[in-house]
């Protein structure tokens, strides 16, 4: 695949960079099939496993429609193929998320409008169905996430601009609470447990929530991704500490980032934006590694993943580097040890793994592995949960 580390120490402070010419979406805007699905960062739930010790897992969907099973190797933190489970229809599987238990995954199928829900056995890694529930009729879902309670879960619905609402039973099955409507075509979404936090691709904003008691939701505010009318948001995830907000912005090669609550409890305030490398890179995954020190974006046109120091608190991201040889990533997860990376290549079908090196900050790479046994080449891997 020929991956490479090139260095850039390049500083831009999120709150003192001026905003970037107005760059046209150049057809990427909300079209589902340059952005899709949600990392694993916004699951809400812990992910790990790996070179640290312990057994691990991860989870792959694939657009042809089947979930891959990996083992996590306790040595180096490579992946080994367990196998594949449906996720659905063909042309469906997007948005992974696991339960904080590590005992359930949840999938979203953009073409069949359901959640597919398995059973993680904690032994083998392998999945086990526990049944499907609707997301609306022509909803195509799109992101999901959990709850650091277990308790809730949200969808986007990419195609009828709501998000579907779910409690989870101690079974781990979902049951709807109801569901919010007035978005455009929202994507990526995240949560703290208090909040939820969604990327409205269509509208150029990124939108709080808070939940209720029940569960159910309420806006609490919307904001322009770039400041302007010209951005187009697709992943979210969130600042360890809970201060801050980042997204993604596929339209103009641009991480924005959001300071949360400073007018009021979840409200989001723009700061500002650095770039990916250029404004044609289309960023689309983003995770934060455990401890907020180092953010990762997976650039679907520049085969790129993006590496950024995260400084003064959160506010401010130093570009510190960038891997080189991907194939259409889009997805990214970082595991809680903050050791390991795993980016999936859209491209041709395989996952790369990476180690973090605590003496250089950087990313080292350990190797790739095809999403099925079969090496099938255009199974279109979009994202990626990690568990435990």
């Amino acid at each position: 695949m020929g991956i490479r580390r090139m260095g850039n120490k390049a500083t831009l402070a999120l709150i003192a960079l001026l905003l970037l010419a107005a760059v046209p979406e150049g057809g990427c805007g909300g079209s589902f099939f340059d952005i899709a699905g949600t990392s694993s960062s916004s699951s809400g739930g812990s992910s790990g496993g790996g070179a640290s010790g312990g057994v691990g897992f991860a989870y792959v969907t694939n657009f042809d429609g089947n979930v891959s099973e990996f083992k996590v190797s306790s040595t180096d933190g490579s992946l080994s193929l367990i196998g594949t489970i449906s996720g659905g229809s063909a042309s469906g599987p997007v948005g992974i998320a696991a339960h904080p238990s590590n005992n359930y995954l949840y999938v979203a199928n953009f073409a069949d409008d359901l959640v597919h829900q398995y059973r993680v056995n904690s032994s083998s890694g392998k999945l086990t169905s526990i049944g499907t529930i609707s997301t609306g009729s022509s909803a195509g879902p799109n992101g999901i996430t959990v709850t650091p309670s277990g308790n809730y879960a949200y969808v986007t619905n990419q195609t009828s601009g709501t998000i579907a609402q779910y409690s989870i039973a101690s079974n781990g099955t979902l049951s709807s609470i109801g569901t919010i409507g007035g978005l455009t075509t929202p994507q990526g979404v995240t949560t703290d447990g208090s909040y939820v936090y969604v990327a409205e691709t269509g509208a150029g904003t990124v939108d709080s929530y808070s939940i209720g008691t029940t569960g159910l939701l309420t806006l609490v505010n919307r904001v322009l991704i770039e400041g302007t009318t010209s951005g187009s948001p697709s992943q979210v995830a969130l600042d360890p500490s809970g201060s801050y907000l980042y997204a993604t912005d596929t339209a103009n090669g641009m991480v924005a980032a959001f300071e949360i609550g400073s007018a009021g409890a979840g409200t989001l305030n723009y700061i500002g934006s650095i770039t990916t490398g250029t404004a044609s890179d289309q960023p689309v995954g983003i995770a934060v590694r455990p401890g907020g020190s180092y953010l990762y974006t997976a650039n679907m046109v520049a085969d790129t993943i993006t590496e950024y120091a995260v400084i003064n608190g959160g506010q401010t991201l130093q570009t510190s580097g960038s891997v080189t040889g991907l194939d259409a990533p889009t997805g990214i997860a970082v595991n809680s040890a903050g050791n390991l990376v795993y980016c999936t290549n859209q491209g041709n079908g395989t996952v790369s793994a990476f180690s973090f090196d605590s003496s250089s900050d950087a990313l080292d790479f350990i190797g790739t592995v095809n999403t099925e046994s079969n090496n099938n080449a255009s199974s279109g891997p979009r994202f990626i949960a990690l568990v435990p």
